[in-house]
């Protein structure tokens, strides 16, 4: 039979341009206290970091080095998500939403991209139900 590994989809990517993480978030890194997982929403080309109670959510493929951080939490980030939220839950305008689990909680946040392009221009909005509080782009 066929080669599984011959497939498509386990087809060689094609070469792209290395993009260094942004300075900040090495910074964020080196002082870890508990807790620090990362990944990929490669749905929007984002690559996603939590040290502690932060997260950093940054364009992967963006040389400029912008990011996006939400540190309205006030324990421990154990996991991320990417979701599309239900029709109607919020402004057409909110195509994702991220979860962020802490132990004894999920916020959400809706993910809004600017018009220029989706791939480098996004910002962390409100905290369900909670507000904004929290989020900044730097």
């Amino acid at each position: 039979g066929e080669d599984p590994l011959r497939r498509p989809q386990f087809a060689p990517a094609g070469a792209r341009p290395f993009t260094k993480l942004p300075a900040p978030l090495e910074q964020a890194m080196a002082g870890v206290q508990y807790e620090m997982f990362a990944g990929l929403f490669p749905e929007i080309h984002c690559a996603w970091l939590t040290v502690d109670h932060r997260f950093f959510l940054w364009d992967f493929e963006d040389s400029a080095g912008s990011f996006v951080q939400y540190d309205g939490l006030d324990q421990s980030i154990v996991s991320a998500a990417l979701v599309r939220p239900p029709l109607g839950a919020f402004p057409d305008d909110v195509p994702y939403c991220v979860l962020l689990a802490t132990p004894v909680e999920v916020a959400v946040l809706c993910v809004r991209f600017g018009a220029s392009s989706a791939a480098s221009s996004f910002g962390l909005g409100d905290n369900v139900p909670g507000g904004g509080a929290g989020a900044r782009s730097d």
